[in-house]
């Protein structure tokens, strides 16, 4: 529970559509550099695998000491992972306490599962994926687009 508030201010904060934190989706890595007061530091692509990384810089709230990496298309922004070494399992509770029990999971029993929620109200799709002691959450902006033909 210790985690939980801290967790709350971050995830609850954010007004309607905010996208995530101080990042707006669509941004360019220098306006995501620029707004993450430096923080957000740009990636040589030399040094990454996936050519879609562009920022990567310490993010923290409250007792969860995350890595931040910032994935574009196109040099624009379209999702924020948040990488977490250890307290998965209270990151997981928090999310869970967070978000609720309306999500969709895949489980690969003693390897890995994911849980997926869809956040409305924010505007971001939230996925959070447990494997061993490592966890990773992404945000991702919902798409809203009308799909015709379905």
């Amino acid at each position: 529970m210790r985690f939980f508030l801290p967790l709350c201010a971050l995830l609850v904060a954010q007004p309607a559509y905010a996208h995530w934190q101080y990042t707006k989706w669509g941004m360019t890595p220098a306006q995501v550099l620029k707004a993450s007061g430096g923080r957000a530091a740009i990636v040589d692509q030399g040094s990454v695998s996936d050519a879609d990384v562009r920022n990567r810089g310490p993010y923290v709230s409250g007792d969860y000491e995350f890595t931040a990496t910032y994935h574009y298309k196109n040099d624009s922004l379209t999702s924020v992972s948040l990488e977490l070494n250890g307290a998965c399992r209270a990151l997981k509770g928090d999310l869970l306490a967070l978000y609720g029990d309306k999500y969709e999971t895949i489980n690969v029993p003693g390897l890995a599962q994911t849980y997926f929620w869809k956040d409305y109200k924010k505007g971001n799709a939230v996925s959070f994926l447990t494997f061993g002691s490592h966890c990773n959450l992404t945000y991702s902006q919902i798409d809203t687009k009308t799909r015709h033909g379905l």
